[in-house]
């Protein structure tokens, strides 16, 4: 009977995978071009890291090493599996399957063991329950399909606790190999994802009391001594790990107020409570009810000992999260891993229950077929009975929308735009419209032609980069994926744009309506004219309205001094774009130069830098800059050399800086800063 189990669970495992990676294609192929921000973010990081490891190795790696150690959201759980970008299949449906593979489906193993690990009776009906309920969980479909890596997290958390439950007592002497080994995996899920940092706290709180009382009867002085010397062992070398490795990030971590900066993102508790409640389907609820009310009667053992644990966990990282920020679908995660692992065992329990092999077989059925509707009722048709909906876990169908065409056809038309290289601007934020969506339809060819605005205020900030644009695409109504109050810097310059009132008397209308769903109208405006000192004043006043520690920022010399300007690129090469550092990136053109209108505002000095070091045919760059009381500067600029401007004779004055080639046109871009 043993072996016909074991052969029973490969085969088993062989069909779950082969069904995971039909359907997982047949969801893909079924959707549009149309993803935006995380959706789109890790799928390119993935391809990017792909593409660079194919060309240098070595620089593949350093780069994921600098996003290890500085970035919040790194690279690594893409990363590891870039190499399906080899198999010849389309790039979306090779990132997806690789998430599903390599992070999803060894998670339906360890699950598998998990309860292995705290059940005596292994049945063929338990062995497919445990299989087949977290493969169909759509909890877990949910953020994966949509492209979030965050699964990856889960590997460890679940490792941890086999790896807890299944070596020797932790109560009797010091186990520097286990305890390191519990570091690690408690570890690694917050080093694939920040966020899993309060499921680790959780973890360590609770892991020391599982062990314990898995071996344990009595408490005993002794034993939680080397209990708590194990753990703590393991959370100096979780905390080690991450300083070392991770140490920009750690810094970055201690001095930021993330309460703050994701405050637009919280909501009330009970809001949390709900919005989980949906994510992870309330159907679980009655399994879960019953789990820990069998957990707390009767005698002692192992499988009420994890309920108790998975509820901890539940309770206790839901409480610490929230106080941060309402959870979003991918941070649902954990939270879904110990419903599952409640209502998982609790239905084992039931069929337990029934000693009738028939009647238990009869249950496994219906529970297969309960599992296959919920999981395609949520994820591939809308066709839930309506009175079952609202028990059910939120749907994640394939991404669609509706007038498709019309998102071709303004991507076309914008492509075709005259100067457009770095000079467009979207002032919407909708999973509808916003700039990556239009990034991603276009396959990437608006890539270079786009500056990415600010979306949420607290987070974001202002950029002044994006309101230099000629271009600005802006949807009527105003389309916003949080509160208009939380998102200003999208709401205030498109209201003048779309009312012509303030800078929006700078504009003209010149592509539209692109009709999107909902009625939604589309419009591309051009800059025709430099925004006026008193209508910048005024723009940059509403802001302060709201953010009165924003001032130094707004009225800061660079803000004022970039809003007014008027750019004419050089044909071919010609650039004259604002940079993340403040800087500006400037090149002049072939045949004419880069000619910017300006009024400084508080500058002291121009810092001209040439960065083109490394060129075989050095060029030179011609600056002039001028003004209507001949005031004048001229200048040649040699490759890597520098100049600092002294601008005083130019303050508070229309002025004109030009920016030509000399002899030729090879490494001639500048960098410029202001002081």
């Amino acid at each position: 009977m043993k072996l016909n189990r074991t052969h029973f669970t490969y085969l088993l495992f062989m069909v779950l995978l082969t069904l995971i990676i039909l359907k997982t294609t047949a969801y893909v192929l079924s959707e549009q071009n149309v993803y935006c921000w995380d959706y789109r973010g890790y799928w390119g990081t993935w391809e990017e890291f792909g593409y660079i490891f194919s060309k240098n190795p070595l620089t593949a790696v350093h780069s994921l090493l600098h996003s290890i150690r500085n970035e919040q959201h790194n690279s690594l759980p893409v990363a590891l599996t870039f190499w399906f970008q080899y198999f010849g299949l389309p790039s979306r449906l090779s990132y997806i399957l690789s998430l599903v593979i390599l992070y999803f489906f060894p998670l339906i193993l360890l699950f598998h063991y998990l309860c292995k690990q705290f059940t005596s009776d292994w049945s063929v009906v338990w062995i497919a329950i445990t299989c087949i309920l977290p493969a169909t969980f759509v909890a877990f479909w949910g953020p994966t399909l949509r492209g979030y890596p965050d699964i990856s997290g889960l590997l460890g958390i679940v490792g941890s606790i086999l790896l807890v439950s299944r070596e020797k007592n932790l109560s009797v002497r010091i186990q520097w190999k286990e305890a390191c080994s519990i570091g690690v995996l408690l570890w690694s899920p917050f080093l694939l994802r920040e966020w899993y940092a309060y499921s680790v706290i959780s973890l360590y709180v609770s892991l020391p009391f599982l062990n314990y009382f898995i071996y344990n009867d009595e408490l005993s002085f002794n034993k939680i001594k080397f209990i708590i010397l194990n753990f703590f062992i393991s959370g100096v070398f979780t905390v080690a790990l991450a300083i070392i490795i991770q140490k920009n990030f750690i810094w970055e971590i201690l001095h930021t107020d993330y309460s703050y900066i994701y405050s637009v993102y919280q909501r009330s508790r009970y809001f949390s409570f709900q919005h989980v409640g949906r994510i992870i389907g309330l159907y679980n609820a009655p399994f879960v009810l019953i789990g820990c009310l069998w957990s707390i009667i009767g005698k002692k053992e192992k499988w009420k000992l994890l309920i108790i644990f998975s509820s901890f966990n539940l309770i206790f990282t839901f409480f610490i999260f929230t106080q941060t920020q309402s959870p979003s679908t991918q941070h649902c995660l954990p939270f879904a891993l110990w419903v599952l692992i409640i209502s998982t065992l609790s239905i084992g329990q039931i069929i337990k229950q029934v000693n009738i092999k028939f009647l238990q077989y009869g249950i496994l059925i219906c529970l297969v077929f309960s599992s296959l509707y919920i999981y395609r009722s949520c994820l591939f048709e809308n066709n839930q009975i309506h009175i079952l909906s609202k028990w059910l876990p939120e749907k994640t169908f394939p991404l669609k929308v509706d007038h498709y065409e019309n998102y071709l056809k303004l991507v076309q038309d914008i492509e075709t735009l005259k100067d457009s290289d770095r000079n467009i601007t979207v002032l919407s934020s909708s999973s509808l419209l916003n700039d990556d969506l239009l990034v991603t339809i276009s396959n990437q060819k608006l890539a270079k032609k786009i500056v990415y605005t600010s979306q949420v205020d607290l987070r974001d900030g202002f950029k002044v980069g994006s309101l230099m644009s000629t271009y600005f695409v802006v949807a009527d109504p105003i389309q916003f994926h949080l509160s208009p109050t939380d998102q200003r810097v999208i709401s205030i310059p498109a209201k003048q744009i779309l009312l012509n009132t303030g800078i929006g008397k700078h504009f003209k209308k010149i592509l539209g309506p692109y009709i999107l769903d909902g009625d939604i109208k589309v419009f591309v405006f051009q800059k025709i004219t430099p925004f006026a000192q008193d209508e910048i004043k005024n723009l940059l006043s509403e802001y302060l309205e709201s953010y009165p520690h924003w001032k130094n920022e707004l009225e800061n010399p660079m803000s004022l001094s970039m809003l007014s300007t008027d750019i004419h690129k050089g044909d071919i090469w010609g650039t004259f774009s604002l940079e993340s550092d403040n800087s500006i990136s400037a090149h002049p053109g072939e045949n004419i130069p880069t000619i910017v209108n300006w009024v400084l505002k508080g500058v002291q000095a121009i810092k001209f830098y040439s960065d083109s070091t490394q060129c075989e045919n050095p060029g030179m760059t011609k600056i002039d800059i001028k003004d209507d009381h001949n005031h004048q500067d001229s200048f040649i600029l040699t490759n890597g050399a520098s100049r600092t401007l002294n601008v005083n004779p130019y303050l508070n004055e229309p002025s004109t800086l030009t920016i030509s080639k000399y002899k030729s046109s090879a490494c001639d871009h500048i960098n410029i800063s202001f002081k």
